[in-house]
Parts: structure tokens; C-alpha cells; sequence
């Protein structure tokens, strides 16, 4: 699959998690909005900016909950890649809208732009799944 068609249904996909009730035109306009305050204040390209953001807050693991002999134990769980962007785009959508910025532009554009100097909330979130997965990895033998 080429570079153009992968960034083409991430940023559809996004935009589908965006949208629950309303236009997509709308939704689309507040990406490239978005994109082009991006490119504004960093000068680099957004898409790239877009694709580094997947790739840096990706989570590789998760906690599931599974009851074994008569208690829930959390295991940590390898995620696929769908799962992965699916999991990233969803924090993304949260997190830009939780943050207190003027505008969903700016609050977007901001999101990204911290998660690639891996500061923003998005990272920490992510984080927090890894360290938790660390502290229940004495329960993945528990799993088979």
C-alpha cells in the first residue's frame, strides 16, 4: 500500500471519529484548517506531522481483564494495528477536545504538534497503559 492511500484513510478515519452528528464537510474544513496553522507555525509538512503523530503514540500493549480461579486478574495484551491507530485517533479526539484552547483548531493543531516532541496528553495516556501493562506482566503466564 502506498504512502498517499495510508494517509488518506487515517485522515478519513479521523475524520469519521470526528463526526457524530453533523456535516463532514465541516469536519474536514477544521482539518485542513488545522493543517494549515500547522504549517503556519512550524513550517512542516502536516501529513507527515499527521503520520509521525500515529507512529510516536501508538500503544503496543494493553490490560484486559480476565477472571481466573474465582478473581479478576489484569493481563497486558499485544495490540493489533488496526486496534493501534484506532486507539490513537480516539486519545486524539479527546484530548484536543478537552484542552482549553480558543478554538478546535488550535486546540488540534497544538495536540499534534506536542505529541511529536512527546509532550502532550495524548503521550501520557499512552504511557500510563504501558506502566500499567508493566506492573500486571507477572500475570500474562496466567493467560493460556
Amino acid at each position: 500500500m502506498s504512502i498517499n492511500i495510508k494517509k488518506k484513510l487515517l485522515i478519513s478515519t479521523y475524520l469519521k471519529l470526528f463526526l457524530k452528528k453533523g456535516k463532514q464537510g465541516k469536519t474536514e474544513k477544521l482539518l485542513k484548517l488545522s493543517f494549515s496553522h500547522i504549517k503556519k507555525i512550524k513550517q512542516l509538512n502536516p501529513l507527515i506531522l499527521f503520520l509521525n503523530f500515529i507512529k510516536k503514540a501508538r500503544p503496543f500493549c494493553e490490560v484486559k481483564s480476565l477472571r481466573v480461579r474465582g478473581s479478576i486478574q489484569k493481563i497486558p495484551v499485544i495490540i493489533k494495528q488496526n486496534r493501534q491507530k484506532s486507539l490513537v485517533l480516539r486519545w486524539l479526539l479527546t484530548n484536543t477536545v478537552t484542552r482549553n484552547e480558543k478554538t478546535i483548531v488550535e486546540s488540534l493543531s497544538k495536540e499534534l504538534i506536542e505529541t511529536v516532541a512527546l509532550q502532550s496528553r495524548t503521550i501520557k495516556v499512552c504511557d500510563e497503559m504501558h506502566k500499567l501493562a508493566e506492573l500486571n506482566k507477572i500475570f500474562i503466564p496466567l493467560k493460556s
